[in-house]
C-alpha cells in the first residue's frame, strides 16, 4: 500500500516476488488443497483454497495477497484474497472478528478464496486457465501460500477512519470484496459508510434486474447482495464503458435502466468512465447520496485499485484536490 502519486519508468520483467520485495509478508508457508473452480466472468476464475491446517488456519487482514507456489513452477505466482478473514480460521483467533456462525461449526472447513484473471504469459495464471476438465487435470493440486501486502482495512496507521471511499477499475475490485465481506461479517463499517465507485468495461444492457443475471461485471450479485444487505453502511457506484468513451460529467443524470427502475436500491449505475470530476463530487458529498452518513466526511481514506493509468492518475490528482490529506490516498500497485 502506497501513497505515491506516480509509478517509476517502466523496467523490464520483474516478478511477483520481485515487484513486492518491499511489501511485509509472512514467513510462514501454508500448505493449501485447490478444492473448487468456479468462472464467474469469461474473463476470471474463482478458485477455493481449502486450508489443510484446519485447526489453525491462516491469518490474514482484508485486503492482503498470496504467494503461491505451484508444483512445476518455480515462479511463485501473487493473488489477492477476495474472501472474508474469517473463513480462513475454524475458530475465532486474535486480530479476527467474526460473527459468523461457520466458525463455531466443528465441519466447517476453513478456505481462501482467489480471483484470477486469464493471462497466458504469466505462468501461474495459465496454470489455473489450463485448458479442458479442471477436475481431471488440477483439482486437489496441493499448493504452499504466504500471506503478504500491507493495502489492508482497516489501514494499519492511525485510528480507523470515519468515512471510506474505494475507487477500482477491473480485477482491481478484487482486495475491496475482501474488505466488504469483512466489514459486512463483523458489522465494523466506518461511522460514515463506504462508497465503492467501480470501473467496468461492460455495456449497460447487460447489467440486467436479476442481478443473479447479470454475469460480465466482475461479483456483481455479491456486491448488489452486500449493498443493498447494509444500505445504511454502503453504496455501490457502477461504471459501464462497454458502450460509451464520454466522462462521468458529461452524462452524470443519463443513469442505466437498472437504476431508472430500481430507486429502492443502493446502487447506481452510469453509462459512462468514471472521471476525477464525480469523484470530488462524492469526496464533498455533493452526491445524490441518501444511504450514507453525510454529516461525518472529514475523516475519509480513499482506497485506489486498478490498471496503471487509472492508479497513477486518480491517486496524484486526488492527492492535488485539497479535500482530504494527501496521506489519506492509497492505493494497490501490482502491475
Amino acid at each position: 500500500m502506497t501513497s505515491a502519486a506516480t509509478s517509476p519508468p517502466a523496467k523490464a520483467y520483474l516478478s511477483h516476488v520481485e515487484r513486492t520485495a518491499d511489501s511485509p509478508r509472512d514467513t510462514d508457508l501454508h500448505p493449501v488443497t485447490l478444492q473448487s473452480i468456479t468462472q464467474p466472468v469469461p474473463h476470471v476464475r474463482l478458485l477455493r483454497l481449502r486450508i489443510d491446517n484446519a485447526e489453525n488456519g491462516i491469518v490474514f487482514q482484508a485486503g492482503q495477497w498470496l504467494d503461491v507456489h505451484i508444483p512445476g513452477i518455480a515462479e511463485a505466482g501473487g493473488f489477492t484474497i477476495v474472501s472474508d478473514p474469517s473463513k480462513a480460521v475454524k475458530s475465532p483467533q486474535p486480530g479476527i472478528q467474526t460473527s459468523s456462525a461457520n466458525n463455531y461449526d466443528e465441519d466447517f472447513k476453513p478456505y481462501i478464496e482467489l480471483a484470477i484473471q486469464r493471462s497466458p504469459r504469466y505462468a501461474p495464471a495459465a496454470w489455473a486457465w489450463q485448458e479442458g476438465n479442471p477436475s481431471s487435470n488440477i483439482l486437489r493440486t496441493t499448493l504452499h501460500v504466504r500471506v503478504g501486502g500491507n493495502f489492508v482495512w482497516p489501514p494499519r496507521n492511525g485510528p480507523t477512519p470515519e468515512r471510506a471511499v474505494f475507487v477500482a477499475g477491473g480485477v482491481g475490485i478484487n482486495p475491496f470484496m475482501s474488505m466488504l465481506s469483512h466489514m459486512d461479517a463483523t458489522n465494523t463499517w466506518p461511522k460514515g459508510g463506504v462508497t465503492l465507485m467501480y470501473g467496468s468495461k461492460t455495456a449497460a444492457h447487460r447489467i440486467n434486474q436479476d442481478p443473479s443475471d447479470s454475469t460480465d461485471v466482475l461479483f456483481f450479485s455479491k456486491l448488489w447482495a452486500l449493498s443493498n444487505r447494509n444500505p445504511g453502511h454502503m453504496q455501490l457506484k457502477l461504471f459501464l464503458t462497454g458502450t460509451t468513451i464520454r466522462n462521468a460529467s458529461d452524462s452524470l443524470h443519463e443513469q442505466s435502466d437498472l437504476i431508472a427502475k430500481r430507486r429502492d436500491t443502493a446502487v447506481r449505475t452510469w453509462n459512462c468512465r468514471m472521471d476525477l470530476s464525480y469523484i470530488r463530487r462524492v469526496l464533498i458529498n455533493h452526491d445524490d447520496d441518501k444511504y450514507l452518513d453525510k454529516a461525518v466526511s472529514k475523516n475519509t481514506i480513499v482506497y485506489v485499485c486498478g490498471p496503471q493509468a487509472m492508479t497513477d492518475t486518480f491517486v496524484e490528482e486526488i492527492q492535488r484536490m485539497g479535500v482530504i490529506s494527501p496521506v489519506s490516498v492509497l492505493c494497490e500497485k501490482w502491475w
